[in-house]
């Protein structure tokens, strides 16, 4: 959650996706009490729609099949199959059953494509429509009747919904843009100890993307009688807020997503893999806090390696 606004109607939260920001509104959605259409700025794929308020039925665009009860329908170029369930009393579901030879990307707008509709109520009068559906009428007219309840998710949530809110409004570009660090990107070395275990390590930092402050690769190699222990892995970083470091220092929270080597035992001891590594950064060292699991203590430091300089005689 990275915002709210409490003005609008309905009121919503402002969320970032963890997809892309290519996905719905730059990356960002809104989140409405009552509101089915989460993730999307017109309409939602996958889930029943529900609109802010009732709509018209389009019966001009429907043709009688061959079939009882079953009819061709021309669809707007801004429908979706949930959006088209949805006013014609039928579900995702059943339109997907009827049109599965058809509808090839449930996803996507149908874009004036034709599709069947099965089940549903057409009034006999209505344009497209034929005599065969007199018996339907009441039932559609039944539908209709209830259309301004449908406001109902424009009125204003109780306040226990929107109860102490946090002021975190941000601006998309800010979100987009990773925040500042202090870390000098390069290659540590140093020792870290791992329950008593030392491995000579070395870290490499790279530029961050997204959210991320940079990404770290870790190798990690643990050698000693009749046991070898390598470690090789990649981690994205970000701040942290867990109060292990000391004044002055960086906190740093790298969680890692891809594990190229991992003992799963070292020693005859199982070894679980670790979601997280919090460090303290300080003038171009990495002093190393907490990975538990698997390191009940974890300490030591790493360094930028300074290059050699080549002297002439």
């Amino acid at each position: 959650v990275v915002g709210y606004d409490l003005a609008s109607q309905p009121p919503y939260w402002l969320c970032k996706n963890s997809w892309s920001t290519n996905f719905a509104a730059g990356g960002f959605f809104k989140i409405a009490m009552g509101v089915n259409s989460v993730g999307n700025a017109d309409d939602t794929y996958g889930i029943k729609f529900k609109p802010f308020s009732a709509v018209r039925k389009p019966y001009s665009r429907l043709t009688p099949t061959g079939s009882g009860g079953c009819y061709s329908y021309r669809a707007l170029p801004s429908d979706y199959v949930s959006r088209v369930a949805y006013v014609f009393g039928s579900t995702p579901q059943q339109v997907l059953l009827d049109n599965k030879d058809s509808i090839r990307q449930p996803d996507q707008l149908l874009t004036d494509m034709t599709i069947l509709l099965c089940g549903i109520s057409v009034p006999a009068a209505a344009p497209g429509g034929s005599s065969s559906s007199n018996n339907a009428a009441q039932p559609e007219q039944q539908q209709q009747q209830p259309a301004k309840p449908t406001r109902a998710p424009q009125k204003p949530a109780a306040p226990a919904v929107y109860a102490a809110p946090r002021p975190l409004v941000a601006q998309q570009q800010q979100q987009q843009q990773p925040p500042a660090t202090s870390v000098q990107m390069g290659v540590y070395k140093g020792s870290i100890s791992c329950d008593g275990a030392q491995m000579q390590t070395t870290i490499t930092i790279t530029p961050g993307s997204g959210s991320s402050l940079f990404e770290m690769e870790l190798l990690a190699p643990y050698r000693a009688w009749f046991v070898q222990c390598d470690a090789h892995l990649k981690a994205s970083c970000g701040p942290s807020s867990k109060g292990l470091c000391r004044q002055g220092q960086e906190a740093i929270m790298c969680r890692y997503h891809t594990f190229i080597k991992w003992p799963d035992t070292c020693g005859g001891f199982a070894r679980p893999r670790p979601p997280t590594i919090d460090m303290c950064y300080s003038g171009g060292t990495f002093s190393m806090a907490q990975e538990n699991p698997p390191c009940n203590s974890f300490t030591g430091a790493v360094s930028m390696a300074r290059k050699r300089r080549l002297y002439s005689l």
